[in-house]
């Protein structure tokens, strides 16, 4: 597995589509790095997104700095897919919503720079 620089990665990123609306905010990039790749913090401080040494994830923020609990959360990469360097890069984001595992084909991480070109053209 490689280091991948903080600046490879884009600083500010949007989850859109969750079935949990509060999910759906701007996350900024940290200034640390877990399993060697760059994490980033929700807006409202309650989410965050992090890679857990296999997969991406998307959980709560206090559960970050837990021990033995950086694998969880409530939407993750699929494990199918290989190990990608920034979150938004993963395409399919399966969640934990209505006590179930489920794929959310609605869901987005965007680049928040490409996020607005993109819905602005």
């Amino acid at each position: 597995m490689s280091f991948v620089e903080p600046s490879n990665c884009c600083p500010v990123i949007r989850l859109v589509g969750a079935h949990r609306a509060t999910l759906n905010e701007k996350y900024e990039l940290a200034n640390d790095l877990v399993n060697n790749r760059p994490y980033y913090i929700a807006e409202s401080k309650i989410y965050a997104v992090w890679f857990d040494g296999k997969k991406w994830i998307i959980g709560f923020f206090s559960q970050l700095h837990e021990n033995g609990k950086i694998t969880y959360g409530v939407m993750h990469q699929v494990l199918d897919y290989q190990a990608l360097d920034c979150p938004s890069n993963v395409t399919v984001w399966p969640e934990w919503f209505g006590g179930k595992w489920e794929e959310n084909i609605n869901a987005k991480l965007f680049c928040e720079i490409n996020y607005f070109q993109e819905n602005t053209d």
